[in-house]
């Protein structure tokens, strides 16, 4: 079993208008904390054992947490925040991270990839989507996808980690994630020779494993999932509208 760790220090301030808070974990969605959403799907999962959430205490304290879920004080950058929750969860096996913004995640999108990682070797598993699976379940989506010669994907927003690599190569990963939605920016980083091969649409994505492995100093390996919700995230107002009527729609049983 696997311990899980939601980040949940992000704020948004467009959300103001539309909840009352810019603290992205608690603002109400279809009537209940967004994070409340990512709450039940890890304790659904059967591959979940203990559950902490990396945010602001302050900001988390108007919500019902379940038993055992417990809230790490979280201040700093995203990385600054996991380094935090590592720390104070002494996590000395692979953790699951979770950001706060994928409400529509289930048991099932979880179980898949933590079943997918078992058979590889790697110190870092990151899901990523085939753009049919986004577009069948999610039409009306707008995601961010990188062309591959093995496919169109976009990335998800989970992430099984071995916590011994993250304080070796916070200032890195740092410099990665701020690119993670510019694939230009991110050929640039891996090396120039990559735009040639991804205008020319030659990379493949274990070129990537291969090249951030190297760069970063630790195993990296991609996972691919049919699970598109793993990557739906609130990262505009286009977005809560969306993943709003999906949740409408699954109370009104018509998903």
């Amino acid at each position: 079993m696997y311990d899980a760790i939601i980040l949940a220090g992000g704020t948004c301030p467009w959300l103001k208008n539309l909840s009352g808070t810019e603290y992205r974990a608690v603002a109400m969605l279809d009537g209940r904390p967004l994070v409340s959403y990512i709450i039940d799907a890890l304790l659904a999962c059967n591959a979940i054992n203990k559950i902490t959430i990396s945010g602001t205490k302050k900001e988390l304290a108007g919500i019902d947490l379940p038993p055992g879920v417990e809230i790490v004080e979280a201040s700093g950058t995203m990385l600054d925040n996991t380094l935090a929750a590592i720390r104070a969860t002494d996590a000395k096996k692979p953790v699951l991270f979770v950001t706060d913004d994928v409400p529509l995640l289930t048991a099932e999108a979880v179980t898949d990839f933590l079943q997918k990682v078992k058979s590889q070797d790697a110190d870092v598993f990151y899901p990523i989507i085939p753009k049919s699976a986004c577009l069948r379940d999610f039409p009306a989506g707008k995601r961010t996808y990188v062309t591959f010669k093995d496919g169109i994907f976009t990335g998800g927003n989970i992430l099984l980690v071995n916590p011994e690599v993250v304080a070796s190569c916070k200032e890195v990963a740092e410099e990665v994630f701020a690119k993670r939605k510019y694939p230009w920016k991110l050929c640039g980083w891996l090396g120039w020779s990559f735009v040639l091969k991804f205008l020319l649409h030659k990379l493949e994505v274990k070129d990537v494993e291969v090249r951030a492995s190297q760069l970063l100093g630790f195993r990296g390996k991609a996972i691919i999932t049919e699970f598109a919700e793993i990557g739906m995230d609130v990262d505009k107002e286009a977005d809560w509208h969306l993943i709003e009527n999906c949740l409408c729609s699954e109370a009104g049983g018509h998903k």
